[in-house]
């Protein structure tokens, strides 16, 4: 250090270069300090490299062992002419992010450290629940995404849902109808919750027994007596769930039929039975225009297609729910909680 102070060079940074860099390389046994000008933003972007390997726990600056290379900066006019050390850079945090229906409470307000503590106003509930403190890291970013508050579900579900059933026998549409009265009347069905329709197929899909999002917008008890009374229709000799998955944006999902552009979609199949066309596509189709697709299967199906189009279906094995047979209803109370888990988008 007295090295650089007696023989090394004052100089003053070119324009740009608004900060002052002190570089400590340990070479053996040997301590080599380099101190120049540099540009803020590259400096800071070293600075934040180094903090970043130290959180990982692949620290660059070790202090003393060998190869150990430490970068720190500071912007005020000669601020490293005495300094032979490098003790890091802190950086405070953006302001913590707005989130709707809710409070911020931070220790420390945007400065490393922090730790912001989210409050949701009453009838809201934190999602994910893990996310409701922030801690502003030294690296100037908090530690995790920011959580939402939305109306506590159930009974609200922000969500437009269209279930499609395609039933082997009148024994097992009358079970379905039961189990999505079941199903349904965990929810509140309302302008800013969910909006259900329902559709029944086999080679084709049954126009008298569809539902449409826009006809029960307000009133979930209307909704759930109108599933409860409807008749069953034979299917065919095939089922084509395929293409009516082909067919349900433009027929199901349209302005007309009640959708809302800012709401998520959801589409549940129930079936009894293998497809006679690809289902994979049309599923994932749907899912790269944003729906989220649920199935659910029998497990009394031995038909191994059927249950690789099932699971084609759902997508992931989050989405996928089986039933012992007809009259099972355990996995109903799972997918009420699948369906809730993620009410932040």
């Amino acid at each position: 250090m007295f090295d650089c102070i007696m023989n090394g060079d004052l100089r003053t940074c070119r324009p740009g270069q608004d900060s002052c860099e002190t570089i400590q390389r340990r070479w053996g046994s040997t301590t080599i300090i380099m101190k120049g000008c540099k540009q803020t933003e590259a400096c800071l972007t070293d600075a934040r490299v180094q903090v970043q390997l130290d959180q990982r726990g692949e620290r660059q600056c070790n202090g003393d062992r060998t190869n150990s290379v430490c970068t720190c900066c500071c912007d005020t006019n000669r601020c490293n002419l005495n300094s032979r050390t490098c003790r890091g850079m802190q950086f405070d945090c953006n302001l913590p992010p707005s989130v709707a229906n809710s409070r911020a409470v931070c220790s420390m307000g945007n400065s490393p450290g922090s730790a912001c503590r989210y409050q949701c106003d009453a009838d809201y509930s934190i999602h994910p629940f893990e996310s409701q403190i922030l801690n502003c890291l030294i690296d100037g970013t908090w530690d995790r995404p920011a959580p939402c508050c939305a109306k506590i579900c159930p009974p609200y579900l922000n969500r437009d849902i269209l279930t499609l059933k395609q039933s082997r026998n009148l024994n097992s549409w009358v079970e379905f109808k039961a189990k999505l009265v079941t199903l349904y009347g965990h929810f509140s069905v309302q302008n800013d919750s969910a909006r259900v329709g329902l559709i029944s197929y086999g080679n084709r899909v049954h126009n008298e027994l569809t539902i449409q999002l826009s006809d029960f917008i307000e009133d979930r008890l209307e909704l759930l007596t109108k599933i409860s009374i409807l008749p069953y229709r034979a299917g065919g000799d095939q089922v084509n769930t395929g293409a009516v998955l082909l067919s349900v944006v433009e027929k199901y999902f349209g302005l007309n039929q009640g959708d809302r552009p800012l709401v998520p979609n959801i589409v549940i199949v129930h079936a009894d039975d293998v497809s006679s066309d690809d289902v994979l596509e049309p599923a994932e189709t749907l899912r790269n225009l944003g729906f989220a697709t649920y199935a659910i299967a029998s497990s009394s199906n031995n038909n191994t297609e059927y249950h690789q189009q099932m699971s084609d279906i759902a997508g992931h094995p989050s989405r996928l729910f089986y039933e012992s047979d007809v009259t099972d209803i355990g996995f109903i109370e799972e997918l009420v909680l699948s369906l809730c888990s993620n009410v932040c988008t």
